[in-house]
């Protein structure tokens, strides 16, 4: 906008002849120049359109007051905008941690059966694994490389242990069930 330039007649007048908030604002701010004379004439008269300004100019101090006191508490490093850690609820976590150990009993009872059978199926498993590993280790090294020795090796341990997982996550009863089917 051009500093002979004024702002709309309708933008900074009311319907009523008084000046709007937005006319307070600017003659608050003291940019007088850009309002039109008709408004200046009824500002200079007008005491109820004056204290508008008055109000809005108060107001602009106010937040200009309250900005460079943020402004030097900021550059003073008190700034609020840092989060403050709230103190670590230490009674709320003791409590929680109680409650799933509670939960966690019915689980932990049966852990000394669950190693066993682990462990007896370990043992049960080690003689097949075993043979394989005796018969690719009697086929010697001039057959085939210690690469593909130790490869054929790794993927003997790894098929072992995809059969165990899957043993271990059907349910007992799919066992049986399928024990029965097969046996008779």
């Amino acid at each position: 906008m051009k500093t002979d330039e004024k702002l709309a007649l309708d933008l900074v007048r009311e319907h009523d002849g008084h000046i709007s908030d937005l006319a307070a604002t600017v003659a608050a701010d003291g940019q007088d120049h850009l309002l039109p004379a008709v408004v200046l004439e009824h500002l200079a008269e007008c005491e109820s359109c004056m204290k508008r300004v008055g109000d809005a100019a108060m107001l602009s101090l106010d937040a200009g007051q309250v900005l460079v006191q943020w402004h030097d508490e900021a550059r003073a490093g008190q700034v609020v905008a840092q989060a403050v850690r709230p103190p670590l609820p230490v009674r709320a976590l003791l409590v929680a941690l109680v409650l799933a150990a509670v939960g966690a009993l019915p689980a932990l009872s049966n852990a000394p059966l669950r190693i066993a059978r682990l462990w007896s199926g370990l043992v049960a498993a080690a003689p097949p694994v075993v043979r394989a590993a005796a018969a690719i280790a009697r086929a010697g090294s001039d057959a085939i490389g210690p690469s593909l020795w130790l490869a054929s090796l790794l993927s003997i341990v790894v098929l072992f242990l995809a059969g165990l997982a899957i043993a271990r996550t059907l349910p007992r009863t799919s066992l049986a069930r399928a024990a029965q089917r097969g046996g008779g």
